[in-house]
């Protein structure tokens, strides 16, 4: 496999010293899947963000734990570069071990997920602002086709217009954590800040979503030409 960056010698020397490196970022992987399988709150959406929650968000939140935890990188550069090799050496080139296990996850739970879906049928989906990251983004309905979101947090608000599909939470919620991946899936896991860019129209039929990364420089626009 062809590597975009150089290996680091102090992450190099680190795991010379302690052969059972990988093992302890293993067992903690699986801590933390298993944790979030018994976690009430865990989102049942659909098994596709399930899997991707699994295989992406806790395999970083693990390294970054692991890194710190350690004292092993000595600057922020260094804390990135190390956080890409990790995540490549242990999710990407053992693929198939993670993914075979991603499977048998999301076999044992399609019922609980099911059921659990059948349970929250009539409870609004908690959505995470993310502009400010702190407050709840909710939902006002205009008509059939335009729906309002805003932060009661900060002075995010956007304005959704669809002619076939009204958009609900889960479709916002949805939308949002598509292109925060999408940012992720560049290595950085800095936080990307989502805006509303207002047309004129007051429906918001010409209005877009903007994320931008502070950190990296990543940008993007988008709305629900994603579905």
């Amino acid at each position: 496999m062809d590597r975009k960056y150089s290996k680091s010698p102090r992450l190099t020397e680190y795991k010379s010293r302690h052969s059972g490196w990988k093992d302890d970022i293993r067992k903690e992987y699986f801590r933390k899947i298993r944790e979030k399988r018994n976690n009430k709150f865990e989102s049942f959406r659909n098994i596709e963000s399930i899997q991707e929650e699994a295989t992406e968000n806790t395999g970083v939140d693990v390294i970054k734990n692991f890194l710190i935890e350690n004292d092993i990188p000595q600057n922020e550069n260094e804390f990135i570069a190390m956080q890409k090799e990790l995540y490549e050496e242990i999710f990407l080139e053992e693929y198939e071990f993670f993914d075979k296990f991603k499977q048998q996850y999301m076999e044992y739970h399609i019922t609980q997920c099911e059921e659990a879906m059948l349970l929250n049928k009539d409870n609004k989906t908690f959505i995470l602002c993310p502009h400010c990251y702190n407050g709840n983004i909710v939902l006002r309905k205009v008509n059939k086709f335009t729906v309002v979101v805003s932060c009661k947090n900060c002075d995010f608000d956007h304005t959704f217009y669809n002619e076939y599909m009204c958009p609900d939470e889960d479709d916002v919620n949805e939308l949002f954590q598509i292109a925060t991946t999408k940012h992720q899936k560049t290595g950085c896991y800095k936080k990307a800040i989502i805006s509303s860019i207002k047309g004129k129209n007051i429906f918001g039929k010409d209005s877009f979503l903007f994320i931008q990364c502070p950190g990296c420089q990543y940008n993007n626009k988008f709305n629900f030409e994603f579905f």
